[in-house]
């Protein structure tokens, strides 16, 4: 928002709550003077690990206020606040496809829709003994495809696993500051090394 478009006399109200859901409706944190640097408010002691959502509206001095902004999230790991994430990965842009020998093909579909931050690659990573994934040992790191407004598809071979192995996996898109979306956990799959080989050879002709 440009500064010529507020008056002094109007008022930002900060909303921060932990989901992008919650801001609707919510009650502002804080309110300050259109003039008051941004720097200079206080919204409280936020949990470490946790994200938090951020908007901002203005009230004009008529009582009139506009829609909030986009939501940024917040969140602060180890004493730092992080950078804005990509997008979450739907569940429904994901397919996992046992392969010959054990192997499984994933196929994933990054929406870059009004993303805070760009998407630079996409982990995969197994779900361990308590449900949790293991970002540190990915299954594989899949580099986003160039910038664009179009929804962006990848592919990867993850495996092989051993015949009969249910795999359970997690997917999330990195920034390129490693700022991370939310994982999706995705249904389990099960490797099947007597699946049937890739064709060998294909001809295309003209009738």
């Amino acid at each position: 928002m440009r500064e010529s478009e507020v008056s002094m006399a109007d008022t930002y109200n900060h909303y921060l709550e932990r989901s992008r859901e919650a801001l609707a409706g919510a009650t502002p944190v804080a309110t300050t003077p259109a003039g008051q640097a941004a720097d200079d408010i206080a919204v409280g002691v936020l949990d470490e690990d946790v994200d938090y959502w951020y908007a901002l509206s203005v009230t004009s001095a008529a009582g009139v206020e506009s829609e909030q902004t986009a939501p940024i999230r917040v969140r602060i790991e180890a004493g730092e606040l992080l950078g804005q994430p990509p997008n979450a990965i739907a569940a429904e842009s994901v397919r996992l496809t046992p392969l010959a020998g054990g192997s499984i093909r994933i196929d994933a579909a990054y929406d870059p829709t009004d993303q805070p931050a760009a998407c630079s690659m996409i982990r995969v990573a197994a779900l361990d003994a308590g449900g949790q994934p293991d970002w540190d040992s990915p299954e594989a790191t899949i580099a986003c495809a160039a910038a664009g407004p179009l929804t962006r598809a990848v592919r990867a071979t993850l495996g092989p696993y051993a015949d009969g192995q249910t795999v359970r996996l997690a997917v999330r898109a990195e920034a390129a500051d490693g700022s991370a979306s939310a994982a999706t956990v995705l249904d389990a799959v099960v490797a099947d090394a007597a699946a049937p080989p890739a064709p060998t050879y294909a001809e295309a002709s003209q009738a």
